[in-house]
C-alpha cells in the first residue's frame, strides 16, 4: 500500500486507504511525513466521490498548503489526477473539484496547516483520454525572432494511442510526431498543429491514453515562487521552492517566480532593473546550465503571470533601458516541449521592439509565427467512436 497520495503535483501523504463496497463508500484513512510530517485524514462518501481533509505539519507546510489549495482552485486544471505514489490503488483516477477550504490549524504557527476538498470523480484512463485542443492563429505583427513555419504540439512520448481529431471528435486521423526531445523528467512528442491532416477543420484536438496518473504532469509546464532561495531543494534535500497555480500569487522572498518545463527555464522578477536569466536542461549532465545572453542596457522590471496551465504558462514582461529609461512590453508564452518561450507583441503595441533588446532575448525565443492556443483537457472515450 503507497504511503503517500498524489493529486496532480501536490503531494499528500498517507498511511493507508479502505473501501468498503458493501456500504457503496470509500473511505481513507492517512497519515504521513513530507518535509517534517503531515498527514491526510479523510474520508466518507460514495464510491464516486471523496471527501479530503489535508494537513501538513513541519517545515515549509504553509508552502505546502498553499499550493495545493491554489491548485484546487484553479480554473486551468479542472480534471486533476489523483494516485498513490509507488503503487495502484482503488482510487487512482481523474476527479473534479466540488469545493475547498483551508486554514492554520494552529494560528501562532505556520508549521501545521489544514486543507479541506470534495472531489468528484470523472473517470479514470480507461474511460476518458487527455485532449490537446488546439486553436491555432497567426499573430500580428509577427514573430521578430524568427519565421518558423512549424506550429509544434507537446505530447508525453510515453502516451499511446495519440490520434488527431477534430473539435467535435466526430472524425479523426492518425498522427505522426515530426521531432522528440529529451525533457528532465521524460520525452516529449512534437505535432506540428500546422499541419494536421485536411478534413479536421481549423481547430483540430490531439486525443492520447496517459502513461500512468503518476506521470502525468511530469513533463508539463510549472511555475515556482522560489520564496528567495537559489536551488528548488534545501541542504536536506527537502523541496523548498513552491508550485504556483494562481496568476495572481504575489511571489514570496524577492518577488522571483521561475517558470519551466523541463527543457529551459525562465527566472521573472518583479523588482527593480533585474537582468534577465535563464537556464537549459543538459541531459548528459544532469543539472540546469545558464544560457549566455548578451550585455545589454535593457532590463526585466515586472513580469505578470497572466495563465497558468499544464499546457502552456503566459506572463507579460515590462523591460526597462536602463540608459534611456524607456520601457517596453513583451508577451511571453512557454509551452510543453518546447525549448524556449515565445515573444509575442502585444496587440495594444505598435512599434517594433527595439533592436537591443530583440538581440538580449533571441537566445532564448522560439522562432515559431503560430500562437498554438494549446490547452490541455479529457474527453470521454465513449466520445472518440462516435
Amino acid at each position: 500500500m503507497p504511503n503517500e497520495y498524489r493529486l496532480y503535483r501536490a503531494p499528500m501523504p498517507r498511511d493507508s486507504i479502505r473501501n468498503t463496497d458493501e456500504k457503496s463508500e470509500s473511505k481513507l484513512s492517512k497519515q504521513g511525513f513530507l518535509a517534517g510530517g503531515s498527514n491526510v485524514e479523510p474520508v466518507s462518501g460514495g464510491p464516486s466521490d471523496l471527501e479530503l481533509s489535508v494537513q501538513y505539519r513541519g517545515l515549509y507546510a504553509d508552502r505546502l498548503a498553499l499550493s495545493l489549495r491554489e491548485l484546487l482552485s484553479s480554473q486551468n486544471h479542472q480534471a486533476l489526477t489523483l494516485s498513490g505514489v509507488g503503487g495502484e490503488t482503488e482510487t487512482d483516477g481523474y476527479y473534479a473539484v466540488s469545493s475547498e477550504s483551508s486554514g492554520r490549524l494552529n494560528p501562532q504557527s505556520d508549521r501545521l496547516v489544514g486543507v479541506s476538498a470534495s472531489l468528484a470523480r470523472r473517470g479514470t484512463r480507461w474511460s476518458h483520454r487527455r485532449a490537446v485542443s488546439i486553436n491555432l492563429s497567426q499573430p500580428s505583427p509577427g514573430n521578430v525572432f524568427g519565421n518558423g513555419l512549424t506550429a509544434p504540439v507537446g505530447v508525453p512520448s510515453s502516451a499511446t494511442r495519440v490520434k488527431w481529431y477534430n473539435d467535435t471528435m466526430t472524425e479523426s486521423a492518425g498522427a505522426t510526431p515530426i521531432d522528440t526531445v529529451d525533457a528532465r523528467f521524460g520525452g516529449v512528442d512534437l505535432y506540428d498543429a500546422a499541419d494536421a491532416p485536411d478534413g479536421l477543420g481549423d481547430d483540430p484536438v490531439i486525443a492520447y491514453k496517459s502513461a500512468g496518473y503518476n506521470e502525468e504532469g511530469d513533463v508539463d509546464v510549472g511555475v515556482w515562487d522560489t520564496y528567495g532561495a537559489a536551488e528548488p531543494t534545501d541542504v536536506n534535500g527537502i523541496v523548498q521552492w513552491g508550485r504556483v497555480f494562481n496568476p495572481g500569487r504575489q511571489p514570496r522572498g524577492d518577488d522571483e517566480l521561475v517558470v519551466e518545463n523541463g527543457l529551459v527555464r525562465l527566472w521573472l522578477q518583479d523588482g527593480p532593473d533585474d537582468d534577465v536569466r535563464a537556464d537549459e536542461w543538459d541531459q548528459g549532465a544532469g543539472a540546469w546550465s545558464p544560457i549566455s545572453l548578451p550585455a545589454s542596457d535593457w532590463q526585466l522590471i515586472e513580469a505578470d503571470m497572466a495563465d497558468i496551465g499544464a499546457a502552456s504558462v503566459e506572463a507579460q514582461c515590462v523591460f526597462k533601458d536602463a540608459v534611456s529609461g524607456d520601457e517596453y512590453a513583451l508577451d511571453m508564452r512557454l509551452e510543453r516541449g518546447r525549448g524556449a518561450p515565445q515573444w509575442l507583441i502585444p496587440n495594444s503595441v505598435t512599434d517594433p521592439p527595439p533592436t537591443a533588446l530583440e538581440d538580449l532575448l533571441d537566445p532564448i525565443a522560439d522562432g515559431s509565427i503560430y500562437h498554438t492556443g494549446a490547452s490541455l483537457d479529457l474527453v470521454d472515450r465513449q466520445k472518440l467512436r462516435k
